[in-house]
């Protein structure tokens, strides 16, 4: 599976609330009907994190709504508190959800037609095009507001595109527009229009795929400029997720015939089954087109053609054609249902360019179609999904398949007005712009049991009378919610290198990076010095940045992570311990030369991925903190790091040596307990890294300054073989140490070991002149010809 169907969207703070949050809280289920483009789903990802809760965030293809695909996804996920679960298309008969076992709390976005009240008005789209120093003027705004229907998710996409675009001629394509496909249409054909033909191939791939990432070459070429394109949407992990109304538009690219194309999706495929993508990769060869290629993928992995798809509209539809429905409707509304499926089928084939399959799926749902207005409909339907495989121009087919994908969208059955002179069954249906929370199946159970207990369309009293654990609430899901302040966090992209996927329980393939596995921290050093706050003598954070970069959180070792960059992070907060530090400084460090606005998004993506990856080892405690524009590690955090412990025990050591006393034992003893800790130069896993350098160099030197004192306590200690073996070291590291190259020399002189002696100078000697192109000094020959006259040195 792609790991970008577990990624959450980057949190947006620019748009008010679209509903409140307050009571989602433990073994909770909210159900969601949203219309396509009218969620901000970063900003239902913003709330979420803002009231202090994991996400996790699902995105199930059709064929992985069975409980255990959808339990394999939560795994993937690991979500900590709420789950989204993003699903292709609305139950028909039950909105129960998945197992509460996914999550303590859920939230299952379906699509579905009309506005429901979440529409914005110019004021609020204004706002946000401030809150971007957007250069489009007023009226253009408001324009935009008119065309799209005020979806604040396609206002937004565009609002983006033309602020790190200067506007970029979207202006003319506002203006022109009339109405929505208009609009996506003519800002899709302006930004490709000089487009070369890599780039057209991987954009069609990447919208039939409905993702692209980095370490995905063959979908390279599409993320050439992803922060100015309004098709992308920043994920965590580094994964870039296309919204639906504009994926649809680059579907009606086709440049299949292409051999380029060919190669390029033979690439693609690859890649994903090298990935553990092998359903991915078999959907995106039967999206594409190309039957060869999917003979291919089927007779090399064990997959089959037709996924199953496991959704309870499937179940209404085969009721259907048995004359009743499931949850006992009579024979109409199951014929309604199965009308409705077939045209969720079709829709879903539209929007990845499949245009005869929609074709036949709309031509089942003409046939079960009863009643004047359905049928006219889907008449309208069939003509434009028809209209739309004549047509060669680009521009106007991109057109027609928007209209055709609004055209198949119809109102959920269970939300649906019913039909003049059809019987309500003392129903009353659930008002436009409300959410609706879903009563749970039993535990024992999960998907698929009790389907006729959902909530959704129950009366209040009904919804009470069911057994359940679950909240059963109504609210307005545009009830206003009070702004707060706070970081704004933001899951974007956080390396290259991170996992493009890999199943829950199995070892990730080939193409998965990132996954760096630390051994267990351990040794006499985690233990050395009491911390204030510990708890049983251990800090809460341990942390080894001499060698190789080592973490544990409240007694456990994190060992995977979700990328890089996230380490990198932690590593430059942890060396800058306790000072916080501003989030600019942080951004120079990490990402030099970056324009600010991408940066700040690479770093709120990279922040997020961080807390989930500490969070899956200390749940309940929060590590990283952001305050006043700064980063830092919780002030109530107890710490322990082997920098720190190093650093002062190379100055006890220092100040025994300096004192100068009798008692060599114990300055021995504190020497080669600092010693003990330097297990290598600082962070030696990550040497790129410009900021690491200067802090690196320093600890270094100390390391050689320690020795050096040591070999000298050695020496006065009368034990010649260590002090022999501890100027070896110093050397390996500074070959032109005058000092330590004299104390060797000393060391064989008292072993009676004088040519060994006489031999160091020449060593010393040699160094020198090749090096630094000088001879030893005065003191050092001096002690070379004390050594040659068999003199007490």
């Amino acid at each position: 599976m792609l790991l970008a169907k577990v990624a959450a969207p980057m949190p947006e703070l620019r748009w008010p609330a679209q509903f409140p949050l307050d009571g989602l809280g433990d073994s909770a289920r909210l159900h969601l009907l949203v219309p396509d483009g009218y969620l901000v789903e970063g900003r239902l990802a913003a709330d979420l994190l803002r009231a202090g809760r994991g996400l996790g965030w699902l995105r199930p293809e059709p064929y992985e709504l069975g409980p255990a695909d959808l339990r394999r996804l939560a795994a993937a996920s690991e979500p900590a508190g709420t789950v989204v679960i993003q699903r292709p298309c609305a139950d028909a008969a039950g909105l129960g959800g998945p197992s509460p076992s996914l999550a303590a709390s859920e939230v299952v976005l379906s699509p579905c037609a009309g506005d429901r009240g979440l529409g914005v008005g110019a004021e609020t789209a204004a706002a946000a095009a401030g809150h971007l120093d957007c250069p489009l003027d007023g009226d253009v705004i408001v324009r935009l507001v008119a065309v799209t229907g005020g979806r604040p998710a396609v206002i937004d996409s565009v609002l983006r595109a033309a602020c790190l675009r200067g506007g970029g001629g979207l202006d003319e394509c506002v203006r022109r527009a009339s109405g929505l496909a208009e609009l996506v249409a003519s800002v899709t054909v302006s930004l490709l229009r000089d487009a070369d033909p890599s780039r057209l191939q991987a954009l069609a791939l990447a919208a039939r795929l409905g993702y692209a990432h980095e370490d995905l070459s063959a979908l390279r070429p599409a993320l050439r400029e992803p922060d100015k394109e309004p098709w992308w949407e920043p994920l965590t992990g580094g994964w870039y997720r296309m919204l639906p109304f504009w994926s649809t538009a680059l579907c009606a690219l086709r440049p299949a015939r292409s051999p380029g194309f060919r190669r390029r999706l033979a690439l693609l495929a690859g890649e994903l089954v090298g990935a553990h993508a092998v359903r991915e990769a078999v959907e995106l060869s039967r999206r594409a087109d190309d039957p060869a290629l999917l003979a291919e993928l089927l007779a090399e992995t064990d997959v089959e053609d037709e996924p199953a798809v496991t959704t309870d509209g499937d179940a209404a539809g085969r009721d259907a054609a048995g004359g009743d429905a499931a949850g006992g409707d009579a024979a109409g509304g199951g014929a309604r249902r199965g009308e409705w499926e077939a045209w969720g089928r079709a829709r879903a084939a539209l929007v990845t360019g499949r245009l005869g399959e929609a074709l036949q799926h709309g031509r089942r749902a003409r046939d079960l179609a009863s009643g004047r207005e359905p049928a006219a409909r889907g008449r309208n339907a069939l003509r434009l999904i028809r209209r739309t495989m004549r047509t060669r121009s680009a521009r106007k087919r991109m057109v027609l398949l928007l209209q055709a994908v609004d055209a198949t969208t119809w109102p959920h059955p269970a939300t649906a007005p019913p039909e003049p002179g059809r019987d309500q069954a003392g129903t009353a249906p659930p008002q436009p712009g409300w959410r609706q929370a879903a009563t749970a199946p039993p535990e024992r159970g999960g998907w698929g049991e009790e389907r006729g207990r959902a909530a959704a369309g129950l009366s209040p009293r009904t919804r009470s009378s069911a057994p359940t654990h679950h909240a059963p609430e109504v609210r307005d899901i545009n009830a206003p919610e009070a702004p707060t302040a706070h970081e704004p966090q933001a899951p974007q992209a956080a390396s290259a290198s991170s996992a493009i996927s890999g199943p829950a329980g199995k070892p990730p393939g080939p193409a998965v990076p990132g996954r760096a596995t630390a051994p267990e921290p351990g040794g006499p050093q985690a233990a050395s010095r009491p911390v204030a706050g510990q708890q049983g003598g251990r800090a809460e954070v341990e942390a080894w940045l001499l060698g190789t970069f080592r973490v544990r959180v409240g007694g456990r070792a994190v060992v995977e992570w979700s990328g890089k960059l996230g380490r990198s992070v932690l590593m430059y907060l942890l060396l800058s311990h306790p000072k916080p530090i501003r989030r600019d400084v942080v951004i120079d460090a990490i990402w030099p030369g970056v324009p600010e606005s991408a940066a700040r998004n690479r770093l709120n993506a990279t922040m997020h991925a961080l807390r989930a990856d500490l969070r899956k080892v200390c749940p309940g405690r929060q590590v990283v903190v952001y305050e006043r524009e700064t980063y830092a590690l919780a002030p109530g955090l107890s710490i322990w790091l082997d920098i720190e412990e190093f650093t002062e025990g190379c100055a006890t050591a220092a100040r025994l040596r300096a004192e100068d006393g009798d008692d060599h034992e114990v300055a021995i003893a504190r020497h080669e307990a600092a010693r003990a800790l330097y297990a290598g130069d600082l962070l030696e896993d990550a040497p790129y890294l410009d900021w690491v350098v200067p802090e690196r160099e320093r600890l270094s030197a100390a390391h050689v300054d320690l020795l050096d004192g040591l070999a000298a306590l050695y020496l006065e200690a009368g034990a010649h073989a260590k002090c022999v073996d501890t100027c070896r070291q110093v050397l390996a590291r500074d070959s032109c140490r005058e000092q330590t190259h004299r104390l060797l020399m000393r060391c064989h002189a008292r072993q009676n070991q004088p040519h060994k002696a006489l031999a160091q100078y020449e060593t010393c000697r040699r160094e020198l002149d090749a090096v630094l192109g000088m001879t030893p000094s005065p003191e050092t020959h001096a002690l070379y010809e004390s050594v040659r006259r068999h003199l007490t040195v």
